[in-house]
């Protein structure tokens, strides 16, 4: 009986060693479970940063390109008016480019009829003489006076019209 009851002794204690052999064994397999598990909280406490910095620089990125869109179209308004003005300034340098083509021409018409008037009174310079001699004697019929008076007359008459109707078109 001492010889089972040691027996049983030597089992039980080759059993307890076999489960402390089996503890250790479980507990570093459990060490190795907790850093591999820390380790993963760690992996996705920092994939939670890495998503949340994503987030963050997406929102500032969505906001950037709101603003880049809306200044975008500020640009292309701005453009269209700038076109529209630059348009509207082209037919003004056209219109004055007209107006003063036609200033032109009627200066050269006014030259043309200086040089014809300037010629008609050298023509006439001799018939001056003449009249001023004719003054000299008195005369009953007045028409000799009045008519170049009258002509005169017509003649910055037919200017002034002619002006007129230059510029009013």
């Amino acid at each position: 009986m001492e010889a089972d009851k040691g027996a049983e002794l030597e089992r039980s204690r080759a059993e307890i060693r076999g489960l402390r052999s089996e503890i250790q064994n479980l507990h570093s397999r459990l060490e190795v479970a907790s850093n591999a598990s820390s380790e993963a909280s760690a992996e996705i406490a920092r994939l939670k940063l890495q998503w949340s910095d994503a987030v963050a620089e997406k929102q500032v990125a969505d906001e950037r390109l709101a603003a880049l869109t809306k200044e975008a179209e500020t640009d292309k308004l701005n453009l269209s008016k700038m076109t529209a003005n630059f348009s509207q300034l082209s037919l003004q340098q056209a219109s004055d480019q007209l107006q003063l083509d036609i200033r032109r021409q009627e200066c050269e018409d006014l030259r043309a009829e200086i040089a014809s008037v300037n010629a008609r009174i050298r023509e006439l310079l001799p018939y001056e003489r003449f009249r001023g001699a004719a003054n000299a004697l008195p005369h009953t019929n007045d028409v000799a006076k009045t008519l170049p008076v009258a002509a005169e007359r017509a003649v910055r008459t037919a200017r002034r019209v002619r002006r007129r109707a230059l510029t009013a078109s």
